[in-house]
């Protein structure tokens, strides 16, 4: 257990093809990468990850915690994250985006309920029905898109646009489980 690696998100781009991420700003993990985050545990870094299909297990500040198909972790910056497995038809989308990043794309903007974020502190995973799965799954995938796209010229804004939409969605679905 104390093998792993503690990295921040400033430590873990470079271990991550350009193609997954804004240098410095946002990294974005796909499936195919995700096992690589095994490794290490996250640390000062607000994290996004969304289970599509399959589950996987990871310990949240010590404590394990289980997702499933259809379930969404927003966790702040606070504790440190390490994925310690998870089934072989896993299917993910990890978003971890930089403070500054994440700031610029929403101008200011706090999409979602007031006490979203201590609520996460306390129950950083949420279920999510197909639908509304299916809305953030489609956001990650245009952002995903993006970022794979290293020859747009306007990648970095579209990059912002993308977060900002991201966001605007998930604000939206966190407002209709109050």
């Amino acid at each position: 257990r104390h093998n792993q690696t503690r990295m921040n998100l400033k430590e873990l781009f470079p271990l991550f093809s350009p193609i997954h991420a804004l240098p410095d700003r946002v990294l974005f993990i796909n499936t195919a990468e995700f096992e690589r985050l095994k490794r290490y545990e996250i640390n000062h870094s607000r994290v996004f990850i969304l289970v599509s299909k399959g589950c996987l297990s990871l310990q949240i500040g010590g404590k394990t915690h289980y997702m499933e198909a259809h379930s969404f972790l927003d966790m702040l910056d606070g504790a440190p994250i390490q994925i310690t497995s998870f089934s072989t038809d896993l299917k993910v989308y990890c978003l971890l985006p930089e403070y500054k990043f994440a700031r610029e794309s929403l101008k200011n903007l706090k999409p979602g309920p007031e006490s979203h974020l201590l609520d996460t502190l306390h129950a950083p995973i949420i279920h999510l029905s197909i639908e509304e799965k299916n809305i953030i799954e489609k956001q990650l995938q245009l952002f995903e898109e993006n970022l794979h796209n290293m020859k747009h010229h306007f990648r970095e804004e579209l990059a912002k646009t993308y977060f900002r939409s991201f966001m605007l969605e998930l604000g939206n679905i966190l407002f209709n489980h109050k």
